[in-house]
């Protein structure tokens, strides 16, 4: 069997000792690597020298700089957008924030390109025909993936569509630590969908209906929280060293001074002063302005009550959410814009930040959201599940809330692409494919709501059945300022778990691609 990884900066770690779990076990005898952040690449080769004289390794870093040196070609694009294009090349570009987006868009607001339409294009079609000998060399019986957040990410999906190759995403499901590998990047992947129909043809009860159940127990009665959920400020642990500070400055000249000698010309890397500043200085100020500035209009949870309102949850960016599942509703504003339109007479809009975005936004992004007439503002420290349960009805765009929402026995209206949970029963959870009609489709769920135990249990039990449970944000990523299990195990524990998993589903998913191929 041969394989190939697609990832970015620590996921390569985590790839890289996943083979070295399911290597023997499966047989690999070609490997191949498709990687993105120069400066974490270069650290892993000097205590991992065996990737590179082991493994055929293609470098994003390469491939933009190649691009430099490119006019592009329309006519070549073109042809391969006719190919594979699902139908246009253009979703792999806009989902690279750092190519889409301005050179801080993860620190800031940033719309402004970091590249012009024609270097775009450049890139584009130098990483096609790079990823295209890449596939011809390696020729992967399967592809594994992360999110797909980067171009290569994005393209490598669609090579692999057009060619029957098997791309499995590892996707966390934010029910518990539970972690699934999804066949696809929109909707339910099929083998969450094939134990759904199942648990709905037969009705039937067994160890993960029992878990399910007992998993919406504890989330109803103790506000259970989900693996990596991103804390809001007020539970976030402080630092008791008084010279964190002064440690991390010294850390960041270090790095930007490595970043300075050696990795100038990645576009995955901004240096350090600015992200630092930024996120030590600059955020936390903006966010005490803001909550200083709006705090007379903030509703607290204790009037919720007295309020009739739908509730939208504000979503970090950038993102996947906004950048592919939700692309046609990038812009915030005009989102809720066009909700607050659609609302029947009298209810309100309450509109909550996201925890990892404040200080994000500028003063005048929230001034807008508030000159719309039936907007309100919650506050951004609040608990969004109290937000829920005293709402008349849950609408986000592809975001984990609206299943929150269907928990919580409120209805729940999705906008972008569909996420897994939208194979619920529409008279819980609606997915409404045009702006036009979610005023009729808001009307017609509020009216026509009926909450159904039994298919929520199920596609819990489906989830959770061809899942794993491991700490994915917290272990394995290392992130901070996230929820994770107490008492969990360390990365080689957690690794292992997820080797296990992903030979059983990589041999699930080759036999059903074959079933497929005779049909």
């Amino acid at each position: 069997m041969n394989i190939l990884f697609s990832t970015q900066s620590v996921g390569l770690k985590i790839f890289y000792h996943l083979l070295g779990e399911i290597e023997r076990p499966l047989g690999i005898t070609k490997v191949g690597f498709y990687v993105s952040q120069s400066m974490y690449y270069s650290r892993f080769v000097r205590r991992h020298s065996d990737l590179e004289a082991e493994y055929t390794v293609v470098k994003e870093w390469e491939i933009v700089e190649a691009s430099r040196k490119l006019k592009p070609d329309l006519d070549k694009i073109r042809a391969y957008e006719k190919a594979i294009g699902n139908p246009t090349l253009w979703d792999a570009v806009i989902c690279d924030r750092r190519i889409y987006l301005g050179k801080q868009c993860k620190v800031k607001q940033d719309y402004c390109p970091s590249f012009s339409h024609e270097q775009m294009l450049s890139i584009l079609q130098v990483a096609l025909e790079t990823l295209e000998r890449l596939l011809d060399q390696v020729k992967p019986d399967v592809v594994l993936s992360l999110d797909p957040v980067t171009l290569g990410d994005y393209l490598l999906y669609l090579f692999c569509e057009a060619r029957n190759i098997p791309m499995l995403f590892f996707r966390t499901t934010k029910i518990g630590n539970y972690v699934e590998l999804n066949e696809g990047v929109f909707g339910c992947s099929p083998h969450i969908y094939r134990a759904f129909q199942e648990y709905e043809k037969d009705n039937l009860s067994d160890q993960w209906t029992e878990q399910a159940e007992a998993y919406l127990e504890r989330v109803r009665e103790e506000n259970v929280r989900y693996e990596g959920m991103v804390l809001i400020p007020s539970k976030r642990k402080r630092s008791k060293s008084r010279t964190s500070l002064v440690r991390s400055l010294i850390k960041g000249l270090r790095v930007e001074k490595e970043y300075l000698l050696k990795h100038r010309k990645d576009h995955c890397i901004r240096g350090i002063f600015v992200p630092f500043a930024y996120a030590k200085l600059i955020s936390p100020l903006r966010a005490r302005l803001h909550s200083w500035q709006y705090s007379r209009h903030y509703v607290l949870e204790s009037q919720l009550g007295s309020i009739d309102f739908a509730f939208y949850p504000l979503q970090s960016e950038p993102e996947i959410s906004s950048l592919i599942w939700g692309k046609s509703y990038m812009n915030h504003i005009e989102a809720i814009r066009n909700i607050g339109r659609s609302l029947p007479v009298g209810m309100k809009l309450l509109v909550k930040e996201h925890p990892r975005a404040l200080g994000y936004r500028s003063s005048g992004y929230y001034k807008k959201l508030m000159e719309v007439p039936n907007v309100l503002m919650a506050h951004p420290d609040q608990e969004v599940r109290p937000i829920i349960r005293k709402s008349k009805m849950v609408i986000s765009i592809a975001t984990f809330v609206g299943f929150e929402a269907a928990i919580f026995q409120k209805p729940s209206i999705m906008l972008g692409g569909p996420r897994p949970f939208c194979i619920l029963p529409d008279s819980m959870v609606r997915y409404v494919h045009s702006v036009n009609d979610l005023a009729s489709e808001i009307a017609d769920l509020l009216e026509n709501y009926e909450y159904k135990e039994r298919p929520l249990v199920n596609y819990i039990a489906a989830t959770m059945k061809g899942s794993v449970a491991i700490d994915y944000f917290t272990t394995l990523l290392g992130k901070k300022g996230r929820h994770g299990d107490s008492g969990i195990g360390g990365f080689d524990e957690e690794i292992k778990k997820m080797a296990s998993y992903t030979a059983d589903r990589i041999v699930e998913s080759l036999n059903a691609t074959r079933e497929m191929a005779y049909v």
